[in-house]
């Protein structure tokens, strides 16, 4: 039993450093095309999915309101207290740790490029 569970945990593992292999290959790629845009759109959908996890747990915060003696159940915005929100932070900063780790691959590349062909100018200059 302990045997299968392990077994378990290590193919996960080694799907999960699969996926962030490729994900890291694949941004490396579209960093290093022509058009600059194509290299933001990784960090710009991890983005996307980091405000649905947020707004997924805002749309859950409930509040219980007493009217004519009924206690009704509402998802009002406006009752939200500090620890709702320090409970929203957490999990943003955390979602968005892939998007800060590969907009930091898009800006590296692209200041790589940048060097580079500015290195070219000047070759090109000296001849």
């Amino acid at each position: 039993m302990l045997a299968v569970s392990t077994l378990n945990i290590s193919i996960f593992l080694i799907v999960m450093l699969a996926i962030i292999s490729g994900l890291i290959y694949l941004q490396l790629r579209l960093s290093r095309s022509g058009n600059k845009y194509v290299g933001l759109v990784l960090p710009v959908i991890f983005f996307l999915l980091s405000l649905i996890v947020v707004l997924g747990q805002v749309a859950y915060f409930e509040t219980k309101v007493m009217i004519n003696g009924v206690v009704t159940e509402q998802n009002v915005v406006r009752n939200v207290g500090v620890e709702n929100y320090i409970a929203l932070i957490f999990p943003f900063l955390i979602f968005n740790i892939p998007t800060i780790v590969l907009t930091a691959i898009y800006l590296g590349e692209r200041s790589r490029i940048s060097t580079k062909k500015a290195i070219d100018r000047m070759k090109i200059e000296d001849i």
